[in-house]
């Protein structure tokens, strides 16, 4: 059912809709059912009754909530979209049991929240191979992609596409615990077009050691998953040092098209063109008189002259005028 966007009042399709969907022609037999470009602001509960459902599409139209105790009676679902609503939260127990569905498309709404356990193990996902959550509001992200990349293969990987949304930190308040000697994982992590400030902000808000990250990173352990993070603007300092201490000389993909955004001095750079001893961080603690302090690895202080040069009138940096010291040197 397409209403074409015009005007519709939206009490009496829901009512017809009710009455369509009880009739005894379509209930226990309609594997298909589709309304787009509606005024629905929520889902007719004659839906949740389809319990013959393969494919519920509910796209271009106002919906702000999907319902309680609704999509867990639809266990033959293997798709269901509601793209371009405005729908705000993905609460826990949406989907529960849904075992056969295969795909799930929210993206352009307004999600700014996911429960913490709308994705985890105990939802009892298993043939979920495909998340479209780009353009909503999600601020802050859980591990939970690592539960549904369970569900790929290695040939045909689990795209999980969260471009163009709000985030920037990562929590594991959901208690995820990152082992390599797991079942294998396998997705397509699509983070690009997001205000995320360093990448290992992945792995202390994941709870993820830099050996473990190892193993399970895609582009510098075995090739399960991949991360995609392009047009990120990171800031280049020396939090991410150890990281791209790692990376740059392996040439992974993981920094295609990533930018600096601070300093000054490597704004707009490709993140994979600049030698690892600019990535450092300004100190204002511990700092010897007419030294600039800087840190690179974020543990070893490093301590420049500001102090003109003979060769030249204006300041210099000069590492071999100030010495290494420890944070505890005054």
């Amino acid at each position: 059912m397409d209403c074409l966007g015009g005007f519709v009042d939206r009490e009496r399709l829901s009512r017809q809709l009710d009455s369509l969907l009880s009739n005894n022609l379509t209930y226990g037999q309609l594997t298909e059912f589709s309304v787009v470009n509606s005024p629905l602001t929520h889902v007719p509960r004659s839906v949740c009754r389809l319990t013959t459902l393969t494919q519920l599409h509910l796209d271009n139209s106002r919906l702000t909530r999907l319902p309680d105790n609704c999509f867990t009676n639809l266990t033959a679902l293997k798709s269901l979209s509601a793209t371009t609503n405005s729908i705000t939260e993905l609460h826990d127990g949406l989907f529960d049991g849904l075992r056969r569905l295969e795909k799930l498309e929210l993206s352009y709404n307004r999600i700014s929240s996911i429960g913490l356990r709308v994705f985890n193990g105990s939802a009892m996902l298993i043939s979920l191979k495909y998340v479209d959550l780009a353009f909503n509001r999600i601020q802050t992200l859980e591990p939970w992609p690592y539960y549904i990349g369970i569900n790929g293969q290695f040939k045909a990987k689990t795209p999980i596409d969260l471009d163009h949304n709000d985030i920037s930190s990562f929590t594991n308040m959901m208690g995820w615990k990152a082992k390599c000697r797991t079942t294998a994982v396998h997705f397509h992590l699509i983070l690009i077009n997001n205000p995320i400030k360093h990448i290992s902000d992945i792995l202390r808000g994941w709870n993820i050691s830099l050996l473990t990250w190892c193993c399970l990173n895609p582009q510098i352990g075995r090739a399960s998953s991949h991360i995609y993070l392009r047009h990120l603007k990171l800031d280049c300092d020396c939090v991410d040092f150890n990281l791209f201490k790692l990376i740059l000389p392996s040439h992974s993909s993981l920094l295609n098209d990533v930018y600096c955004n601070t300093p000054t001095a490597l704004y707009l750079r490709k993140v994979a063109t600049v030698p690892l001893d600019q990535f450092v961080c300004e100190l204002t603690e511990h700092c010897p008189p007419g030294c600039l302090g800087v840190s690179i690895d974020q543990q070893t202080p490093l301590y420049m002259s500001t102090v003109p040069t003979r060769t030249s009138q204006s300041f210099q940096l000069s590492y071999q005028s100030c010495r290494r010291v420890t944070p505890s040197t005054n």
